[in-house]
């Protein structure tokens, strides 16, 4: 027992280095947005193999008795994993048959964003220390290794399938040595599952797109006046475009004001905004948010995470003289989805900055098309740009 308590202390040991050395490839490759911590339980059957051989399938019997194993997953990124199972099974070493347990630490490291472009499909291989019991007389220490993989039906249910190789010390263990363990289970999400998928729009690629957009526009709208039976009903119908008599091009008018846009400007800067759930639960504290100006002066702003919280990017529609603002159903950047805002607010001097100073505060509520009906709440404070504020 005192060898599997070093072995629960020592894979502790090595799960924070391996967090920090990905936070840390995080914030130079910014390839995809930090995760907050959730858990798996999973429950199945597992086929137990050992010979008192060093390979695997080259045994005298597999053990399929009692066969039940139970993990509990802490998932800190989303790369990054540890795992503490329970497995139990029947083994018959020398003519004998005996209860089999083992107790095994793992840290498991998730690779299928580099192999599926596919939201339900997870795969990972681990590295761990663990303890096998045979009866009362019999126990070791291994080190184990695996490599499975899970298949998503839903957010909260998955199937799972694991093969961990044992690697066990000799000591008094006598003829149980290597085992091997085939586990067959099923995964239950005890808490947020979103898998990132590596996105490659951004805002420049956005920009080009627009370009794009607004000359298959033009062309359709030229098509469409150049049907003199149709002229009436389609300047009622398109607001915001007139004919041009002399050479029958549409253009675009855009009635905002420069005063207007000028007015926007106050709202123009970085933000620390925290996400949590209805029910309070905190999810991502102190986000870097930015609020710019839209290029297309059309009285529009832009708000971006940068990925760095729940991957949004999308534009807004601000009244200066209130600070509430919203947008429906507008094109996420990030995501290829759209994101929906609502009950958004910036009041004045209404929030305090880290360090005591009054500054102004942002929430707003927003809903993502690829997760509908699930509302998360935004609540923040402007940037001050004073280091005793910085998080």
């Amino acid at each position: 027992m005192k060898s599997f308590c070093l072995c629960v202390i020592v894979c502790l040991c090595v799960l924070p280095s391996l967090y920090a050395q990905e936070n840390a490839a995080t914030q130079r490759e910014n390839k995809f947005a930090p995760k907050e911590a959730y858990s798996f339980l999973t429950v199945g059957v597992n086929v137990l193999d050992n010979g008192g051989t060093k390979l695997p399938l080259d045994s005298k019997n597999f053990g399929f008795k009692k066969p039940f194993f139970l993990t509990f997953e802490r998932r800190i990124s989303s790369r990054f994993s540890g795992a503490l199972s329970f497995s139990m099974n029947k083994l018959e070493l020398e003519k004998m048959e005996k209860e089999y347990y083992s107790i095994d630490a793992s840290a498991l490291y998730y690779f299928d964003e580099d192999i599926f472009n596919n939201s339900n499909i997870e795969t990972y291989v681990g590295l761990g220390l663990g303890r096998q019991f045979w009866g009362k007389d019999l126990e070791n220490t291994t080190f184990n290794g695996m490599i499975g993989g899970r298949y998503w039906f839903s957010k909260k249910i998955a199937v799972s399938l694991e093969a961990m190789g044992k690697l066990g010390s000799k000591n008094d263990a006598g003829d149980l040595l290597n085992t091997y363990k085939y586990n067959l289970g099923i995964v239950w999400n005890m808490g947020i599952y979103r898998k990132p998928k590596a996105q490659n729009l951004d805002l420049e690629n956005d920009k080009v797109l627009d370009k794009i957009a607004d000359k298959v526009a033009d062309k359709i709208i030229k098509k469409m006046y150049a049907n003199e039976k149709k002229k009436d009903s389609i300047q009622q119908a398109v607001t915001g475009f007139i004919r041009d008599t002399t050479d029958q091009k549409a253009k675009t008018i855009v009635e905002v004001s420069p005063e207007f846009i000028k007015s926007l400007q106050e709202y123009v800067g970085d933000w620390y905004i925290s996400i949590k759930e209805k029910d309070g639960k905190h999810l991502i504290d102190h986000v870097q948010y930015a609020i710019t100006t839209s290029a297309d002066n059309d009285g529009t702003l832009w708000i971006s995470d940068d990925k760095k919280g729940w991957w949004m990017q999308c534009k807004i529609k601000l009244n200066p003289k209130t600070g509430t603002f919203s947008a429906t159903a507008e094109p996420n950047v990030y995501d290829k989805g759209t994101i929906t805002i609502t009950d958004g607010k910036i009041q004045k001097n209404a929030a305090l900055s880290k360090s005591g100073h009054a500054v102004d505060k942002i929430s707003f509520k927003a809903e993502f098309s690829y997760d509908q009906g699930h509302i998360l709440i935004f609540e923040g404070h402007k940037r001050t740009g004073l280091e005793q504020d910085n998080y």
